[in-house]
């Protein structure tokens, strides 16, 4: 049957309750036309005065209690208050060991002409309250609030500022914090009539000033009879907002509900992500963002003017450095920053594009992605598509959707292949193809010894970045050889054409060349590398090549030292001793050893 919360032999009602922070209970109550209030603990033992702290006991009555925590183990209580000969609204603080923190019976929140009803109070999140009653000063009731500070000094204007004063009466206030200072009311509305009660709602912020309508937004005009709105946060600046329902009357009462966002929207006015998919026959890096739009972007809601498409990581850094995750932000957040951008920066995301508002029925838009799918993972990119307005800090976003893109083209086949003997070794000499070689990650060389053969694993030989390659040593045979170029996913394109070379000599028979000789490149022409064949005979020597542009000038020195008997090769990338690219045109190769002296001619094109 409970314990006592006041065991006064007075009577006491209207009681209410609000948690001390630490697994007990404050409760308010009034106790013979005056206010108490008891704190008891997780065991239900009390820890004030055994009959309670007198929170007010002033002349005349004081009813109609409510409580609010202060966010320090008391809290902070406003009741209607007739010690003046009308009704007023009064407050007061009672800290965690049951002290009055304020003047003594209350400070006075509102004393305004006629009476003041039904207080109801909430926490501002900085140790005071808001409180918001109903208020006939203008001859009616209508809906008045006030914020007072963890001292008792009241923060907004004079005895309240109005919320509602439409005609007829509002009644039944309830208060709910936005989460940002401010808070959501709502109320019974007469304005369509006494028989027509109506919900609206309406946002103050923590200046006091109203951000919705003028006199409040409708939450529902339904027929007949809407009464006794309750709501609750909706954790993103709105709130949820239930009634009481006669639109089905007779027969039936029901309970309806209906969400109201930061803006004073009903329901959810963003836009919502339907699919992120590879964008198809592509190199990947690139999704399909799609979604359907905002109900505020169709005829006549034209609110939206444009949708802003972001993305992040899912395990953004620095988010993870600073051990939050995204939520969405409000003005004021910022230090007063205006800046769309700064916000999204602040949380990760970075922006992709935007894309003007036309009341289709979807919309879509290529996005780029921080990885392609490959066997070794899915680098998941995620995306949030903003619904923007004409102002500048009335949007909303999207939940996220995560998507990943897929590298569909593999490498165009590697063109012009020749191969040439070299004592027991084979060189090949390729080009690239220039189709979809952005990505490329190495050539792949197969050989066989059956003309028209299939790549595959049994007749791969190796990789080689290079466009060039020597096959040691592959044996006496006449062998035939394909090149085909893999890109950094593991797409394998075609083939190139097919060559044949005969190896004769076998590697116990090796024959060194008889002199120095400068053999030519291959390609040539060439556009991205080609490769310097040079002889050196037995006992090897001192060998330097160099190029030179048609003016004289030397660009590089491939080689410079010693170098061992054999067919031996060396690249050309194009560049000069900088590392720079040299432009197109005729180049001249000469080599040196000794008392030998020859030059070739190489062709670079661009």
């Amino acid at each position: 049957d409970g314990v006592y919360i006041a065991s006064s032999p007075d009577a006491q009602a209207y009681s209410e309750a609000v948690s001390d922070g630490d697994g007990g209970v404050i409760a308010v109550y009034e106790q013979s036309g005056d206010v108490y209030a008891q704190r008891v603990d997780g065991t239900g033992a009390g820890l004030w005065t055994t009959f309670g702290v007198a929170v007010s006991a002033a002349s005349g009555s004081q009813y109609y209690p409510d409580a609010a925590s202060d966010g320090a183990g008391g809290a902070i209580f406003a009741w209607s208050d007739s010690r003046s000969g009308d009704v007023d609204v009064y407050a007061q603080r009672v800290d965690a060991s049951g002290s009055v923190r304020w003047t003594t019976d209350g400070e006075a929140v509102c004393t305004a002409s006629g009476y003041q009803y039904y207080p109801q109070i909430i926490p501002d999140g900085t140790g005071g309250a808001i409180i918001v009653w109903e208020d006939e000063r203008g001859g009616q009731r209508d809906v008045y609030a006030q914020r007072v500070g963890a001292g008792g000094a009241f923060l907004w204007a004079a005895d309240g500022v109005p919320i509602c004063t439409a005609g007829s009466h509002q009644t039944s206030v309830e208060i709910a914090p936005d989460g940002f200072g401010g808070a959501i009311i709502t109320w019974e509305d007469e304005r369509s009539g006494a028989e027509a009660a109506d919900v609206y709602a309406q946002l103050v912020d923590a200046s006091g000033a109203v951000r919705w309508a003028a006199n409040g937004v409708p939450i529902t005009t339904a027929a007949n009879e809407q009464r006794r709105p309750r709501l609750i946060p909706d954790g993103v600046g709105g709130a949820i907002v239930t009634w009481m329902d006669e639109r089905n009357y007779p027969p039936a009462t029901d309970i309806y509900a209906q969400r109201v966002d930061r803006y004073g929207y009903l329901g959810f006015a963003s836009a919502a992500i339907t699919e992120v998919v590879d964008h198809p026959n592509d190199q990947g890096g690139v999704a399909v963002v799609n979604w359907t739009p905002s109900y505020l972007d169709a005829y006549p809601n034209q609110m939206v003017t444009h949708y802003s498409v972001w993305m992040r990581m899912p395990d953004e850094p620095l988010a993870r450095a600073l051990g939050v995750g995204w939520t969405p932000l409000l003005a004021g957040e910022m230090g007063g920053s205006t800046d769309l951008g700064v916000l999204m920066a602040r949380s990760g995301w970075t922006h992709v594009e935007d894309v003007p508002a036309y009341y289709l029925s979807e919309y879509g838009c290529h996005a780029p992605t921080y990885g392609d799918s490959t066997e070794s993972g899915i680098p998941w990119t995620e995306y949030m598509v903003i619904a923007n307005t004409g102002d500048h800090w009335v949007f909303w976003e999207s939940e996220a959707a995560s998507g990943y893109s897929v590298d569909n083209v593999a490498p165009g086949a590697p063109s012009s292949l020749a191969a040439l003997p070299a004592q027991t070794d084979v060189e090949l000499y390729w080009s690239p193809s220039g189709y979809f070689d952005d990505d490329l990650a190495h050539y792949n060389i197969y050989r066989s010894e059956t003309s028209g053969f299939v790549p595959d694993e049994a007749t791969f030989v190796d990789a080689t970045v290079d466009t060039f390659y020597i096959d040691t040593e592959p044996g006496r045979s006449t062998w035939y050889y394909v090149v085909a170029a893999e890109d950094i996913h593991g797409n394998v394109g075609p083939p190139s054409n097919e060559v044949t070379v005969e190896v004769w000599t076998s590697v116990e028979e090796p024959v060194a060349p008889m002199s120095f000789a400068l053999r030519g490149s291959r390609p040539n022409p060439f556009s991205g590398l080609t490769s310097v064949a040079f002889d050196v005979p037995a006992g090897g020597g001192e060998v330097r090549i160099e190029v030179y542009d048609v003016s004289g000038r030397r660009v590089r020195v491939l080689v410079d030292g010693h170098e061992s008997a054999g067919r031996r090769m060396v690249a050309w990338d194009g560049s000069d001793e900088g590392g720079r690219r040299v432009a197109s045109g005729v180049y001249y190769c000469r080599m040196k050893a000794g008392t030998y002296e020859e030059t070739t001619k190489l062709t670079l094109i661009r």
